[in-house]
């Protein structure tokens, strides 16, 4: 588990303030927040202190709203705007709390504040112009935990490794762990399978390749996939074509097969233990 070693003094000081609509036009939960509450378990899971409105203001019994909301956002160090659509991002109240966040980074006023974006089923040049400078994190198998890491480097807290699984003790962990492990591989193959040189290709490929360092991070496993990203992310980050807004950088097709091959090995390097396992039953 990844724990921050500090302590907090002050209840009413958090980590990540959590932005999203709750309600829809009938008065129905929204599917915002269903991602809200899922990141709030799994960031306060972490040891994160995290505001929510539904949880904190609901606990409290706060009255006035606006008032509340305002001292969170003052007390906030990282603030994660939650949305599926749009039209929420831009809903008065969500609006409200990034955009004062975002001012607030900007002027000054918290010249180490992070805003990240948690999409689902959003185009990322739809986003409201603010908040496509803000680092994007799209709703799928690992992006909690690589939100997690984002913040916890904004944050300045010591990551460690969830317990690793791989061929010595994989006989160990239990099977849906491993089957939500391939589950993630099969992913990271996919998007690197189906790169685009467009900006959201560019985008996608960028992200693929930040899981997949993670993924080899959390499983202790190094060589030459490892070094095969290190060389991609390279490539990405010093493309001259790229730098000049051209969106068409120049990457190495045959290194990105070769994570492709690197990352079926690992695969199968999981599902043996789980054969056996499934045969002695």
């Amino acid at each position: 588990m990844v724990t921050p070693t500090r302590e907090r003094a002050n209840p009413d000081k958090y980590d990540v303030f959590l932005s999203f609509k709750q309600l829809n036009h009938q008065g129905e939960s929204t599917r915002d927040s269903v991602l809200a509450g899922d990141l709030h378990r799994f960031l306060t899971s972490r040891g994160l202190s995290v505001f929510s409105s539904t949880v904190e203001l609901e606990a409290r019994g706060v009255s006035s709203f606006k008032k509340a909301i305002d001292r969170a956002l003052d007390a906030s160090r990282v603030l994660v705007a939650v949305a599926s659509n749009t039209e929420n991002l831009e809903s008065e109240w969500v609006r409200y709390e990034w955009d004062s966040f975002f001012n607030d980074i900007i002027s000054g006023v918290k010249p180490e504040g992070r805003l990240f974006t948690y999409l689902e089923g959003i185009e990322l040049q739809s986003l409201p112009r603010s908040l496509r400078q803000s680092q994007a994190i799209l709703h799928r198998d690992g992006s909690l935990e690589l939100l997690y890491r984002y913040i916890a480097n904004a944050l300045g807290l010591e990551i460690v490794a969830e317990r690793p699984i791989n061929k010595r003790r994989a006989e160990f962990e239990p099977l849906p762990q491993v089957e939500s492990t391939i589950r993630r591989i099969d992913r990271m193959i996919e998007a690197l399978a189906n790169f685009h040189s467009n900006p959201e290709g560019i985008y996608y490929i960028g992200q693929t390749l930040l899981e997949c360092d993670t993924f080899l991070d959390d499983h202790e496993i190094t060589g030459e996939p490892s070094e095969l990203i290190t060389d991609l992310i390279d490539e990405l980050d010093h493309d001259e074509r790229r730098k000049e807004g051209l969106f068409d950088p120049i990457l190495s097709i045959g290194k990105i097969r070769k994570l492709i091959r690197e990352l079926r090995m690992i695969r199968s390097r999981f599902l043996e233990p789980t054969a056996l396992a499934d045969e002695s039953q």
